[in-house]
């Protein structure tokens, strides 16, 4: 009898142990979710320190204003959802016609508002995804690569236009919140 209990308890603890491992999210998925975050809570920082008419500036005729740069922005973590298996909203309107979609939106509020909603999207996408799905090969504008690859590449387009957005704040005269925090320290 105590050797049937032992049996099934063993069989339990395996059985629990597969079940918890499975309901867990892959490493690489709470890296880049954390990643994500912190672009996205110093894209936020940025937004809120410049000034509603400035969302129109650009820095040369033809150049991408804060509002083009913030859709833009956007628009590349809805075209990412798309590579998890997710579709996009249709009440966001995307379109992969950039011309387009970069200028759908304008004043500072209705931009805040498509770029939160398209982290929120993004992260709730990204957080449903399982190691099978992120080896999984895709076709990434003519490229294959395994889905884990183009949420790299996506990334990378993150922190390049959040790079683009902190230099548009410098050329206005506007000192991000975390360089004005690390100055204080000095």
């Amino acid at each position: 009898m105590q050797r049937k209990i032992s049996i099934i308890l063993f069989f339990f603890i395996v059985v629990s142990t597969n079940i918890l491992k499975a309901q867990e999210k892959p490493v690489f998925v709470n890296e880049f979710l954390g990643m994500v975050s912190f672009v996205e809570g110093r894209v936020y920082q940025l937004a809120d320190e410049v000034p509603a008419d400035k969302f129109a500036w650009e820095p040369a005729e033809g150049i991408r204003s804060f509002a083009k740069t913030y859709m833009h922005l956007a628009g590349g973590n809805f075209i990412c959802l798309q590579y998890t298996g997710t579709e996009v909203p249709k009440d966001v309107n995307f379109t992969m016609d950039f011309q387009k979609w970069d200028n759908s939106a304008s004043s500072k509020e209705d931009v805040g508002k498509i770029v939160k909603r398209s982290f929120e999207e993004l992260k709730k996408a990204v957080g449903g995804l399982t190691q099978a799905q992120l080896d999984e090969e895709v076709d990434f504008f003519n490229m294959k690569m395994s889905r884990r690859a183009v949420l790299v590449n996506m990334l990378n387009h993150l922190h390049e236009h959040q790079g683009q957005l902190i230099a548009y704040s410098r050329m206005n005269g506007i000192t991000p919140p975390w360089s004005k925090k690390e100055a204080d320290k000095n």
